[in-house]
């Protein structure tokens, strides 16, 4: 589960890393092309107005992740708009912001387990 603060702390520590998540979870396939400083200056914004609303609920939280992601998405064209407003049609809002929510989870785990492997090299 991802609470507001949680977000803010992982958008603020791995951007692009959250984006490209996000990206993937929403096109359905790794986002390969290379993410400009000032787009994920932006995604960081965008980010943090759903970091600073704090007492959202987890479903609240996914669509403001969802929403800002969006906004992002749209406002840089990082993927084509008929893709995006298809995957919408297809899966609909609900589970696209479900999507989003895991994609936070799984940038989550993936920094857990660098750490992780981080700390185990310090050992070999």
């Amino acid at each position: 589960m991802t609470s507001p603060a949680k977000l803010e702390k992982l958008v603020s520590s791995e951007p692009e890393l959250v984006m490209r998540n996000i990206l993937e979870a929403i096109s359905g396939k790794p986002y390969e092309k290379e993410l400009d400083i000032k787009v994920i200056k932006d995604f960081v914004a965008n980010m943090k107005y759903c970091g600073a609303k704090s007492g959202l609920d987890q479903e609240a939280t996914d669509k403001c992740i969802l929403t800002q992601s969006l906004h992002t998405i749209a406002s840089n064209e990082l993927l084509p708009k008929e893709e995006v407003k298809k995957k919408i049609d297809e899966v609909g809002l609900e589970k696209l912001a479900k999507k989003v929510g895991k994609a936070i989870e799984k940038t989550e785990k993936q920094i857990k387990d660098r750490e992780k492997e981080e700390l185990l090299n310090l050992f070999s």
